[in-house]
């Protein structure tokens, strides 16, 4: 039920959607967790980015392996890319 939801789902949508949400726990979570904000909410932007693009969206078919040195996986430009957005979303 939940892959043909995310099938039906503008990608753009289910990002921004996903981002609102994430950024929303950060910041009610550092209201009670001050250690979350270390480095202003940059190791937090790295620890979604390993949740998110290195374990659940691989897992789900939803990108190829993360692993740069198995044919069609992921490159380590692309993860560079990623882990540096996530960072950068939210810092």
């Amino acid at each position: 039920m939940l892959s043909t939801l995310l099938e039906k789902t503008d990608p753009a949508r289910r990002r921004v959607g996903t981002a609102i949400v994430f950024a929303v726990f950060y910041c009610v979570m550092a209201e009670y967790y001050k250690s979350i904000t270390l480095w202003q909410g940059a190791a937090f932007g790295l620890l979604v980015w390993v949740g998110a693009h290195l374990v659940l969206m691989p897992l789900t078919g939803t990108v190829p392996s993360p692993f740069p040195w198995v044919a069609g996986g992921q490159t380590w430009a692309e993860h560079f890319s990623e882990a540096l957005g996530h960072v950068i979303w939210l810092w």
